[in-house]
């Protein structure tokens, strides 16, 4: 009699359990955090709208954020509060536009990640 020995082939099911909780983890963390960023690319189009503006450093700051406010109501710009985010500072003929926030994606229960961004222009001579 003669024994053909075999070997395994493939892959065990804990093995694909794993692969398969690990290809989950990453499509997760993609679904979740890639609109963060988009919308963050619709705040940095909306600040070089305002910077490419005829005489934008002749504006009050009043005026700056009622500009950008509408921009990011028009784009749909969500969680951005414009009077505590975005700091406008004048100094001359020079104009400056800094918006620092912070958005906070619930992932599972009770693990978050926080995304902080910090973008700035500077207008004028």
């Amino acid at each position: 009699m003669r024994y053909i020995s075999k070997n395994q082939q493939g892959m065990t099911m804990i093995s694909l359990l794993f692969l398969l909780a690990g290809i989950g983890t990453v499509v997760l963390l993609f679904l979740k955090i890639v609109p963060v960023y988009m919308d963050h690319g619709k705040v940095v189009s909306a600040l070089e709208g305002l910077k490419s503006m005829k005489d934008i450093e002749t504006q009050s700051k009043a005026e700056v954020l009622t500009s950008l406010s509408k921009r990011f109501t028009v784009n749909s710009v969500t969680g951005i509060n414009t009077e505590k985010d975005i700091i406008v500072t004048k100094n001359g003929d020079q104009l400056k536009v800094q918006i620092k926030y912070q958005v906070e994606v619930p992932l599972v229960s009770n693990l978050s990640a926080l995304i902080k961004f910090d973008d700035e222009i500077e207008a004028g001579k």
